[in-house]
Formats: structure tokens, C-alpha cells, sequence
């Protein structure tokens, strides 16, 4: 009994919807979220800090949005993309909400974040 020919270096299935690769999109959310969340260390920049967690949520509303007009397997895709970065941007949000003073300042953008991932991951 033969076994199945196997296929090198299969491609990633793609992950362009509408002319956006979705990928890409993650990424540069992701980023956003690496370079506004550590710099959190008060309110005072924490509030600073605000608007680019917004954008990288509305970023991944965008993302969520287009990911229903992907094939199966890019959603599949999509979603184990969103599990793999998913610890580190928890660590994160885990250690702006313990710092004193901030919580009541970036709680409420950073549930909208944690959510829109959790939504992601599911896609």
C-alpha cells in the first residue's frame, strides 16, 4: 500500500479580501498594540495611550468584519494567526490593569480588545 504523495511547501491559503490582506492587517495591529500598551506606566499615559488601542480595535472590527468572505481555511488561518499572538497581548493588557490608578482609565478599551480577539479566534 502506497502512501499519499505529499506536497512541499504548500502555500498559506490567501487571506485578501475586498484588495486588504488580512494578514498584514493583524500585523500591523499587533504592532500598534506592542508599541502603545508597554509604554502604559500612569493614567496619565494610559490616556495617551487611548487612541491607538482604539485604532487597533476598529482595526480588528475592519478585519472581523471582512473575514466572513474568506474560505474556510483562511479563517482557519486567521484564527490560529489571532492564537499565537494572543498570550503576549494578554500579558500585556494583564499588566497595564494591574498598574495603580490605570485600570479605570483603559479597562473599558482594553475589554473591547479582548473581546475582538476572542471573536477572531472563533472566525
Amino acid at each position: 500500500m502506497q502512501s499519499p504523495a505529499r506536497t512541499v511547501g504548500v502555500a498559506p491559503p490567501d487571506m485578501t479580501v475586498d484588495g486588504v490582506n488580512l494578514a498584514s492587517q493583524i500585523n500591523s495591529s499587533v504592532n500598534t498594540l506592542k508599541s502603545a500598551l508597554p509604554g502604559i506606566t500612569d493614567v496619565a499615559s494610559a490616556q495617551a495611550a487611548l487612541p491607538k488601542i482604539n485604532e487597533a480595535v476598529a482595526q480588528l472590527n475592519d478585519i472581523s468584519a471582512r473575514a466572513a468572505k474568506l474560505s474556510p481555511e483562511g479563517r482557519s488561518a486567521l484564527a490560529k494567526l489571532i492564537v499565537v499572538v494572543r498570550p503576549s497581548i494578554n500579558q500585556m493588557c494583564d499588566k497595564v490593569i494591574a498598574t495603580p490608578g490605570v485600570e479605570a482609565v483603559a479597562k473599558p478599551a482594553i475589554d473591547d480588545l479582548q473581546a475582538k480577539l476572542d471573536t477572531l479566534a472563533r472566525v
